[in-house]
């Protein structure tokens, strides 16, 4: 037996093993927690922003920091308007 039948020999198992593999169970998924919004949706005040700026001068890109400094913007706001700056 020589190194191309092994390989069709290999390909053909394998393209048994999908046939018969079973569909999944939709009760089977896993259950997402429920998405909550902790801070209201709003624009960037001048003030915030400022603060932002001196902010990323300051801490570089630590977020965390950049919250506390900030005071009213999470990680995740001040990082997306971090993408939307530029």
């Amino acid at each position: 037996m020589n190194g191309f039948e092994n390989m069709n020999s290999s390909s053909e198992n394998c393209a048994s093993m999908a046939n018969n593999s079973t569909p999944t169970d939709a009760s089977s998924k896993k259950i997402r927690k429920p998405y909550t919004i902790t801070k209201s949706r709003e624009s960037w005040t001048e003030e915030e922003h400022d603060k932002f700026l001196e902010a990323l001068q300051l801490f570089d890109r630590d977020w965390k920091k950049i919250e506390d400094f900030i005071g009213s913007k999470t990680v995740i706001q001040s990082t997306w308007h971090n993408r939307t700056m530029y």
